[in-house]
């Protein structure tokens, strides 16, 4: 991970961040990793670029819950205004993975709003029955599905996001193109 996080943690911002994979090693396997045991609440992940990231851009993830008997409760998690673009190779991996299995914990009221999703397997993906309470709305993809397992999906695009898409990456690539289809969209 480029950025890992867990272990009764509260409160959390992550926001104006670049990250991506340099060279051919492609070091991290997912950008942010959050897991281990406790609460964990109070995530705000906005204003980020993921880039060319070997696997999940952010996984959360209760079955790392080796530890004290203290079980993941994790709960208010904000994806807002991020770009997650190519996730794995040919985007087969997901901007959002979560994951919990039976015993392990649980994760509720997630909210993944206005992010642009290029190449990727799912805008979020959750796997395991313990995730409840979450929305995936008002986003654009462009070669993505948007999401599977427990998300209630709302006023999503299917379309290439109109961004500037040259010059050096994140900025000016990816700045919205004055007349592309990011310019009054969203909430």
């Amino acid at each position: 991970y480029a950025l890992e996080i867990g272990y009764f943690t509260s409160n959390v911002l992550v926001a104006g961040n670049y990250f991506t994979n340099k060279g051919s090693n492609n070091t991290y396997h997912s950008a942010i990793g959050l897991h281990g045991y406790g609460v964990n609440n109070n995530f705000i992940f906005r204003n980020n670029v993921f880039f060319n990231i070997a696997g999940d851009a952010i996984d959360i993830n209760t079955t790392n819950s080796y530890g004290p008997s203290t079980l993941f409760s994790g709960t208010n998690y904000k994806i807002y205004n991020n770009v997650f673009d190519t996730m794995a190779t040919a985007g087969t991996s997901q901007a959002v993975y979560i994951e919990t299995s039976s015993g392990t914990g649980t994760i509720s009221n997630i909210d993944m709003a206005n992010n642009i999703i290029k190449n990727a397997a799912h805008g979020m993906l959750t796997v395991g029955g313990q995730v409840s309470s979450s929305t995936y709305r008002y986003n654009i993809m462009a070669s993505a599905s948007p999401t599977s397992g427990q998300v209630t999906p709302t006023n999503n695009i299917n379309t290439t996001p109109g961004i500037l898409a040259s010059g050096n990456r994140p900025t000016p690539y990816y700045q919205p193109n004055p007349s592309g289809n990011l310019i009054d969209v969203g909430l």
